[in-house]
């Protein structure tokens, strides 16, 4: 009897622990990406969103900003109806800028112009606090056509794990990595990859004649982490995107920690 509630006791100790790994901050990311969806339904015609870098109280672009905003970016990819999610590479593209975020009080003309430029109907706004045990996000859903904010949210996010990392700036020291080349992923796929400093290019498939599917992806290299948006591509017949978030365990071997948008690959060797 002993021996199978010890069992029980495990079981539920290891659930709670994946639990919190998994799910850490995904309830509030949900929670603002409902926030923007029920925004959208307020703004004209153009039923496209964006979402720019976050910062901190005085403005300033931070990485956990830029995080929560990927993160926010990637719900929004999965779960919107009734209007588009652009890129977010894609809109730092149309801005020249690779980091991008709307000051406050926000210029009515730089807005509208953004609006015209990217084809957007609203622009995703947020600011971070840190407190003693948690971070608040609060974001603001600006329509780009007075420009006026139609919504707004705030989550308050539990300081562990990554955003603890990210808050603190403690991030694994850089190795001297060089990941262009070709290699392979445990999905059956070959994978092309370019490294340019911290920049990373890749297009992987299945098969180089008639691939069920293929696939792009771009982003940028943290620490031991890589963090990219990939897509998949109609050489393929498989149309789904999302992120990833790698980790460069050596030159010749990456390891996924976190996937979205049902990306297979988990391995990836040469």
């Amino acid at each position: 009897m002993k021996k199978y509630v010890f069992i029980i006791l495990s079981l539920l100790i290891f659930l709670t622990f994946s639990v919190d790994l998994s799910f850490g901050y995904q309830n509030e990311i949900k929670t603002l990406s409902a926030a923007v969806s029920s925004g959208m339904d307020k703004v004209g015609s153009r039923k496209r969103v964006a979402v720019a870098d976050f910062t901190d109280q005085k403005g300033n672009i931070t990485e956990l900003g830029k995080f929560i905003a990927d993160e926010l970016a990637s719900e929004l990819l999965k779960s919107a109806q009734g209007f588009e999610v652009m890129e977010r590479a894609q809109l730092k593209s149309v801005v020249g800028q690779e980091d991008f975020a709307l000051p406050s009080p926000y210029d009515q003309n730089a807005v509208k112009r953004l609006g015209d430029s990217a084809r957007l109907g609203a622009v995703v706004t947020g600011t971070i606090t840190p407190f003693s045990a948690a971070v608040r996000v609060t974001i603001n859903v600006v329509s780009t056509y007075m420009p006026k904010v139609v919504n707004s949210k705030t989550v308050d996010i539990p300081r562990r794990g990554k955003i603890e990392e990210l808050l603190s700036g403690v991030t694994k020291p850089s190795g001297n990595f060089d990941l262009s080349g070709k290699w392979y992923g445990d999905d059956g796929g070959i994978y092309y990859i370019r490294q340019i400093g911290s920049r990373i290019w890749w297009f992987g498939e299945n098969h180089p004649n008639t691939p069920s599917w293929s696939n792009v992806a771009y982003g940028e290299i943290h620490g031991t982490e890589i963090r990219l948006q990939w897509s998949d591509v109609p050489k393929g017949y498989i149309m789904n995107s999302g992120t990833l978030v790698l980790e460069i365990l050596s030159n010749g071997r990456i390891a996924a920690r976190h996937k979205t948008g049902g990306f297979g690959g988990s391995v990836w060797t040469r």
